[in-house]
């Protein structure tokens, strides 16, 4: 005879451990697109900050410093006196 008169405490706890999984693995995946999406934001906000910093780096002007190899070292106006 078979027994189909409702659930054995097996199936339970196996039903349990199922959904359990299932509410880890969705919290894991929101956790890491909000991670990826901050991480994405702050390497925006850093290559406007080195591009700016690139674009300031162009438009000033160099010389090249006294007294060193004129092939090998470049100066800043501002740091060489």
């Amino acid at each position: 005879m078979k027994r189909e008169q409702g659930a054995t405490l097996v199936e339970s706890l196996i039903a349990i451990l199922l959904c359990g999984l299932i509410v880890v693995g969705l919290i894991t995946g929101l956790r890491a697109a909000m991670r990826s999406g901050r991480s994405s934001a702050e390497a925006a906000a850093l290559e406007s900050s080195l591009s700016d910093a690139a674009q300031i780096l162009d438009r000033s002007g160099y010389i090249r410093c006294p007294g060193l190899d004129p092939c090998a070292s470049v100066c800043f106006r501002r740091t060489c006196r």
